[in-house]
Order: structure tokens, then sequence, then C-alpha cells
């Protein structure tokens, strides 16, 4: 468990895809450290999210063999609840959508597991 990030609340599941509600906290780990005048969540605290979410809903692999595709469109702020799709193919492939409460796209992107 990563202090900060509340127990995610499904809103949508099926065998290819998932939809997660998630608060994180001012207090998350993940700003440690990060722009201490103005935090945010890093990228790679966004894709490690992504990934553990993959990892426990579609039970693919920790490893990832590439990544075809990533945007970061605006920043994850301190206590913001966002929105995370996922969706999983027979390719081993995960496409993922984060978004803020409102539906602003945060970032997307897919990548590939072994």
């Amino acid at each position: 468990m990563i202090k900060g990030i509340r127990d995610e609340k499904v809103i949508e599941r099926s065998e290819k895809r998932v939809v997660l509600e998630v608060f994180i906290q001012d207090d998350c780990d993940y700003f440690d450290g990060h722009f201490p005048s103005f935090k945010l969540l890093p990228a790679v605290a966004e894709f490690t999210l992504v990934e553990k979410y993959a990892r426990k809903y579609f039970g693919v692999s920790a490893f990832v063999s590439s990544i075809p595709r990533m945007k970061f469109s605006s920043p994850l702020l301190p206590n913001t609840t966002v929105l995370f799709s996922l969706a999983y193919n027979s390719d081993k492939k995960i496409s993922f959508d984060i978004s803020d409460s409102a539906h602003k796209k945060i970032s997307s992107g897919s990548f590939c597991t072994k």
C-alpha cells in the first residue's frame, strides 16, 4: 500500500476492461521531493499505478517489454480524484487513460507485457 493513495473503487469491470476511481491525497509518498513548492505526481508514478492495476485486474506480468505510446497532457495534483481506464487485448497490450473527475485527460498510453 502506498501512503496517500486510497484503495481504488471499481466503477466498471469486464474481462478486458476496468475503470477505477482513486483519490490521491496531498500526503502521497509520490509527492515527496518532487517540486516541493508545486506538488504534482511524477509521470513515472502515474505509470507505476497503471502497471499495478493492470497486474491486479488482468493478471499480466510485471515485466514491461515495450511502451509504444505515452502522453502526459495535464499535471496530476494533490487531493484529486482520478479515473483510471484500462483495457487489455489478446496481444498482451494494455491501453490506458487517466482523467480527473471532470473527465479532463491527465495522461494516456499503451504498453506491452511478456
